[in-house]
């Protein structure tokens, strides 16, 4: 019965040292993430951090605007994926650094930093290299060339992103891949000679999570992302007057339908179409 009682005590004294070393633990890491915050955190308390146990204190030191050099190099040896992301995407992180995570991690692409000669090798690499390339940079040269690459997702992301040139624009404007000619829809740099392409051959629906990233109903189409684009013309918005009665309501609020495109949805079979078009100041009066 004694040697019950002895070995309970035991047990109880481990859980309560263990309990002891969680708080410990616990106090410590609470510490360190003030220091991180503290307004004169030095650059050689953050170096220190960045070899801290706690991961939240790693992700801290990882953000802060000031980290040096030093805590980045130590940074960019972890194994966690967020801290290499948010080093490869940190401002402050030294070139030579950024080429050396450049293979394993090509969110390097995104940041100005990284040296140039990266950046093209990046854009030669594998696909998930290539297409953060196509994702990120606004180099003309890169994205003419990324824009005619074999893999969708690389055209994808050249598709999307606001520095893809004119030309390049114009091309995957006619691309196979019907989503990717909806990026092309939605990239505010693309010219009207694009989406006249995009609307000569698509008009299938955008699916649930596009049409409610653009702001759209759940029915939106890819043409009427070509309606709501700022470069749209008049010959574009009368090429579409057959496209679905969400368009042509589109078309029939714009201001640069003409009268003869007003007058036909004055005319619609849809309710909301013709009421849009009988406000429409280009409506002739004896259609109102």
């Amino acid at each position: 019965m004694v040697d019950d009682d002895e070995a309970d005590e035991a047990d109880e004294a481990d859980e309560a040292d263990e309990a002891d070393e969680d708080d410990g633990d616990g106090d410590d890491e609470a510490a360190a993430l003030a220091l991180v915050a503290a307004p004169l955190v030095t650059a050689v308390e953050l170096t220190a951090l960045a070899g801290h146990w706690s991961r939240d204190v790693l992700l801290s030191v990882a953000r802060h605007e000031r980290v040096p050099a030093e805590a980045l190099a130590r940074l960019a040896e972890s194994d966690d994926g967020e801290v290499l992301e948010l080093v490869a995407r940190h401002p402050c992180t030294p070139p030579a650094i950024l080429d050396e995570m450049a293979d394993d991690n090509p969110w390097v692409a995104s940041n100005p930093m990284t040296p140039v000669a990266t950046i093209e090798r990046l854009a030669s690499g594998a696909d998930w290299p290539r297409t953060s390339v196509a994702q990120w940079t606004d180099r003309p040269d890169l994205l003419a060339r990324l824009a005619g690459d074999s893999n969708d997702g690389v055209r994808l992301a050249a598709a999307r992103n606001p520095a893809t040139p004119a030309e390049a624009l114009q091309r995957l404007g006619g691309d196979p891949r019907e989503h990717v000619r909806a990026q092309v829809a939605r990239n505010p740099s693309a010219p009207a000679a694009a989406l006249a392409r995009v609307a000569a051959l698509s008009n299938g629906p955008l699916g649930h999570d596009l049409a409610e990233a653009c702001g759209l109903d759940s029915r939106g189409s890819i043409h009427e992302l070509v309606a709501m684009h700022p470069a749209v013309t008049a010959e574009i918005l009368a090429a579409l007057v057959g496209s679905s009665f969400l368009v042509r309501r589109r078309i029939a609020e714009h201001a640069l339908a003409t009268r003869e495109t007003i007058k036909e949805l004055a005319r619609d079979s849809h309710p909301g179409v013709r009421a849009a078009a009988r406000r429409h100041p280009r409506c002739p009066w004896y259609l109102f």
